[in-house]
């Protein structure tokens, strides 16, 4: 959606707000890297999923 604002963070949290579904998705995540690179972000799509599932209703 256009008015759509998301944030993802280094321990892999992400959050996703739809204003004009008025839906939120908070993934909370306290993952550590023993390096400072993280690897790539694996659950991407499984959100994706969540967020497609909440704006369907």
């Amino acid at each position: 959606s256009a008015g759509s604002i998301g944030h993802t963070g280094f321990t892999g949290t992400i959050i996703v707000i739809v204003p004009d579904a008025q839906a939120a998705l908070l993934l909370l995540c306290n993952r550590t890297y023993p390096r400072r690179t993280p690897p790539p972000y694996r659950h991407h799509g499984v959100v994706a999923g969540m967020v497609e599932a909440l704006l369907a209703g």
